[in-house]
């Protein structure tokens, strides 16, 4: 595998022509997915994918906690899981700073464990979970405490769960992948309309490929008693469409560069990037609803930042619970480029001009990372990244993508 990021590490990258191929990266959300239905089987699944990153690790970790053996391969995930997921796991587990992870762990780990403490790193203990803790608790499990670290105790008794659909769709996510473990017809109900629906979506594609179908009935969701996780054998992961839109991006912005393995018809959301780079291009005035799609909010950020005329995005409420608070490093990134940004309760005000270039600190998130070094090809001069490490979350040979692709980088401590 390619080398990551470096730790605790700057970059400055010069303004200049991006050109050539790069080899993109698996989808970390469709990972997440296939692992966790993996480690419920009966049988070995075999993964193909194309790259890893730090929080597919974590999910790694979650999985073994619970009994499954994997085998990490450069191009293969070979997951064997156990007899018989465990019903006491005695060392906390780490969910680092994968909110996937966490949120597709508890459920799981609820309906199988008697005993589990779980714990994170970086913002994850802040990000919100109590209302998927809520309806843990109200079906019988005990939790004492709705912040990280917390230890669950106790059975599933109930067969009806809610969750908001609001606050995060992986709360969803995950009671969906919880639903085949515990043998009974499973009810999930959103109580409030749905956002990031094409995760859910994608979630209920995934377990479809493991055998387990899922009834969809306006806001309700049912999973029968007799559904059980089946391993396809071997499964391969589509190409990310989310990091690739920071290309998609660049592209936009005069850059040439080829992305291999994106799929038009893909389950995934993000492929709606290229509606709206389009959208951004062709009008002076747009308007940008992040409700089903906030993961791109920043690299439209930058497409916004340097194309003529006035970006308004909205409804990105969320955006201020991820890694960092999106809203505010977005609106950041901009400024340090010498951009003009203005941050809205839910969303940002962008008016298009030139990028000057200039010191962008991370805020230890991934995404603000690429979306700096993408922004680098159109400045006019060098583009310092204050934290670059960031990016291993879900890309970590990011950067070597972009020197292979003409990137002039230096590296500092």
């Amino acid at each position: 595998m390619m080398e990551r990021c470096g730790i605790c590490m700057n970059v400055t990258i010069n303004p200049g022509k991006f050109e050539g191929t790069i080899r993109g990266i698996a989808s970390k959300s469709m990972l997440h997915r296939m692992l966790f239905c993996a480690a419920c089987c009966s049988g070995q699944t075999v993964i193909q994918y194309e790259g890893l990153c730090d929080d597919v690790f974590a999910t790694v970790g979650a999985i073994e906690a619970l009994g499954a053996r994997v085998m990490v391969g450069e191009h293969v995930l070979e997951v064997k899981p156990p007899k018989q997921l465990k019903t006491i796991i005695r060392r906390p587990v780490d969910c680092k700073e994968s909110g996937s992870t966490l949120r597709f762990f508890l459920p799981i780990a609820a309906a199988k464990t008697r005993r589990v403490t779980i714990t994170g790193q970086g913002r994850l203990p802040e990000r919100p979970m109590d209302d998927l803790l809520k309806s843990l608790i109200v079906n019988g499990k005990q939790i004492k405490t709705t912040r990280l670290p917390i230890t669950m105790t106790g059975e599933i008794s109930g067969r009806e769960f809610v969750v908001p659909g609001n606050v995060s769709s992986q709360y969803l996510s995950g009671l969906l992948m919880m639903a085949p473990l515990l043998n009974d017809d499973i009810i999930i109900k959103c109580d409030t309309k749905l956002e990031s629906e094409p995760y859910v979506e994608m979630t209920m594609h995934v377990m479809e490929q493991f055998g387990v179908c899922v009834e969809k009935e306006g806001q309700q969701y049912r999973v029968a008693k007799e559904s059980g996780y089946r391993s396809p054998g071997e499964i391969q992961v589509e190409n990310d469409w989310s990091n690739a839109a920071f290309f998609l991006v660049a592209n936009a912005l005069g850059q040439s560069i080829e992305i291999p393995y994106l799929y038009e018809n893909s389950v995934q959301g993000d492929r709606q990037i290229l509606d709206l780079i389009a959208q951004i291009q062709e009008n002076r005035s747009r308007i940008i609803d992040l409700s089903q799609v906030p993961d791109l909010a920043v690299p439209l950020a930058v497409l916004a930042a340097a194309t003529p005329g006035l970006t308004e995005m909205v409804h990105g409420e969320r955006l201020r619970l991820k890694e960092s608070d999106r809203i505010h490093t977005i609106a950041q990134l901009i400024l340090s480029l010498g951009g003009k940004a203005k941050e809205t309760e839910d969303g940002l005000l962008i008016e298009g001009t030139q990028l000057r270039g200039g010191a962008v600190y991370s805020y230890n998130d991934h995404r603000i990372v690429m979306a700096a070094g993408i922004a680098a090809g159109v400045c006019k001069k060098p583009v310092a990244i204050i934290g670059a490490e960031a990016v291993n979350k879900s890309y970590p040979y990011f950067f070597e993508e972009l020197k292979s692709i003409g990137g002039i980088l230096t590296w500092e401590n």
